[in-house]
């Protein structure tokens, strides 16, 4: 879609800064300059810091989310508690 390229660049940025700085000093002016926008570019997209961050959270959740259904409906999935374990590791090895 329109605009998906920039998005992707935003959440790329927003999750590199997250990682580093945390989420108290994760500005939209780091995140700007990490995604190569100018700031008024970026609030095109999210006005505000907490629209970006509501965004960001929401999309990671729903990816997730996405992830581990798809791992629990494959059929190649050993049925139970064995999806489960693998839905787990999975998880770590993500947050590895």
């Amino acid at each position: 879609p329109k605009g998906g390229r920039t998005l992707h660049e935003i959440f790329a940025a927003t999750s590199d800064l997250l990682s580093r700085d945390g989420v108290a000093d994760t500005s939209l002016d780091a995140i700007a300059d990490r995604a190569g926008l100018t700031q008024a570019a970026l609030r095109h997209y999210f006005p505000t810091r907490h629209d970006l961050l509501t965004a960001f959270f929401l999309s990671a959740t729903t990816w997730f989310h996405d992830e581990v259904e798809s791992m629990l409906e494959s059929p190649a999935a050993a049925p139970g508690r064995e999806q489960l374990e693998r839905c787990v590791a999975w998880h770590l090895e993500y947050m590895e």
